[in-house]
């Protein structure tokens, strides 16, 4: 949406014709008193009022990125705002452009929620790689100890198959893990 209006009594001088489809707000309003273009906004986020208007020097401009809901569908949108203070044929103008960036702004939160989806995952992912590295490791331990002492009593055939049968036991109980 574009539009340029007077500095001095704020007529408009042109509003492009899609003002009432992009913003819901109907051009013979926006004739009527160019104020509601902000007025439309949240109160913490309006643009500038009359007074800073009338403080901007010939040239400059004041941006802004805001939420707006729809007049007529109540849809949230977004737009980067523009008011540019410019001279034309010696006479102040005031242009105002309203950029939709809704499309940037879903995406933006889109990628938002899927990076915080990710960091679940990723801390869920790591908690239980944590545990599972301890569940297997106590078992595998019991295993490589018990050789160990197999090893040491193979001349003794009652510990040769207490440490057999625990061997067996931590083996079915890390399969079991796997």
């Amino acid at each position: 949406v574009y539009a340029m209006f007077t500095t001095g009594d704020y007529e408009v001088e042109y509003i492009s014709p899609n003002i009432e489809r992009v913003l819901g707000i109907p051009l013979e309003e926006v004739k009527a008193d160019f104020t509601v273009l902000w007025r439309e906004r949240r109160e913490e986020e309006q643009m500038v009022g009359r007074q800073e208007i009338r403080r901007m020097e010939p040239g400059s401009s004041i941006v802004s990125e805001g939420e707006r809901v729809h007049r007529t569908t109540g849809e949230h949108l977004w737009f980067t705002e523009t008011l540019y203070k410019v001279i034309i044929d010696d006479t102040e103008k005031l242009i105002v452009s309203f950029f939709d960036k809704t499309l940037d702004k879903q995406r933006e939160q889109a990628l938002e929620q899927a990076l915080e989806i990710a960091e679940v995952a990723n801390q869920s992912k790591s908690a239980f790689l944590s545990n599972m590295s301890h569940d297997i490791r106590t078992p595998m331990n019991a295993v490589v100890g018990l050789c160990t002492l197999l090893q040491r009593d193979a001349d003794d055939a009652e510990k040769v198959r207490d440490h057999t049968r625990k061997i067996t036991a931590s083996s079915q109980h890390l399969l079991g893990l796997i």
